[in-house]
């Protein structure tokens, strides 16, 4: 099921991360752990009472490469993105918003400095290719059962795009995947993102918008940034 959350403008967001000193990326992870914890609270989960600040719920984030000028002349290298997946904690167990924000942005800095992402993808190229198909299947299962969520945060344009001689008002990024998959896309001011996730497997799993919202809503108190009517409403 595709659930879409509130619609945020890019300038709020913005304000939000200059005044926390980090990353617009950083504040949308941490404000979609926090909705995670929200709605382990209210499925009534042991573990995250249970284990606090050491409960482990990680997401698959793709990292990109810029292309190499060889690559122009090759059509099948073209066409192709040239991405890894890296894990990133949530920070789940950190009850205080800001104390999470300090958490996310200290362990993505430390990723941005790692060469993870570089060895990540040379072993990427070189390995799997050579695996039996079965060896293959295995690591990437192996890989997923790992994680909770495949986050995925993307810049859009700025303009107003046109589809068929009319103007495209919103825009989503879904992809369905073997993991809860949140796509986030801007466009022409505007941060919008959405979940796709078996409702049957996530009992109450339509309810993560709303959890987001009150994140935000925290988060923005927390920081002296006035948040939109529009996910005050959302919040409720």
């Amino acid at each position: 099921k595709l659930i879409c959350f509130q619609a945020l403008p890019l300038d709020y967001v913005k304000k939000l991360k200059s005044e926390g000193g980090v990353s617009l990326n950083d504040v949308m992870f941490t404000c979609l752990g926090g909705a995670i914890r929200r709605y382990n609270i209210a499925q009534n989960c042991e573990v995250t009472d249970k284990k606090k600040k050491n409960i482990r719920c990680r997401a698959l984030m793709p990292v990109a490469f810029p292309r190499p000028n060889v690559d122009k002349n090759d059509k099948s290298a073209i066409l192709r993105n040239k991405w890894v997946f890296v894990g990133a904690d949530f920070g789940v167990g950190y009850e205080d918003v800001v104390e999470r924000l300090r958490y996310v942005n200290g362990n993505m800095n430390v990723m941005k400095n790692s060469p993870l992402a570089g060895v990540q993808l040379a072993v990427q190229e070189s390995i799997p290719p050579k695996l039996p198909l079965n060896a293959g299947r295995k690591t990437v299962h192996d890989t997923f059962v790992r994680h909770s969520v495949i986050f995925s945060n993307v810049p859009g344009p700025e303009k107003i795009v046109k589809f068929g001689g009319q103007e495209v008002m919103e825009t989503q990024m879904y992809f369905n995947n073997l993991l809860p998959q949140v796509g986030i896309l801007s466009y022409r001011g505007n941060i919008f993102m959405n979940m796709n996730m078996d409702t049957e497997a996530i009992p109450g799993g339509e309810m993560m918008p709303v959890y987001f919202a009150r994140e935000m809503l925290d988060l923005s108190e927390k920081l002296g940034v006035e948040a939109p009517l529009d996910l005050i409403e959302r919040a409720k």
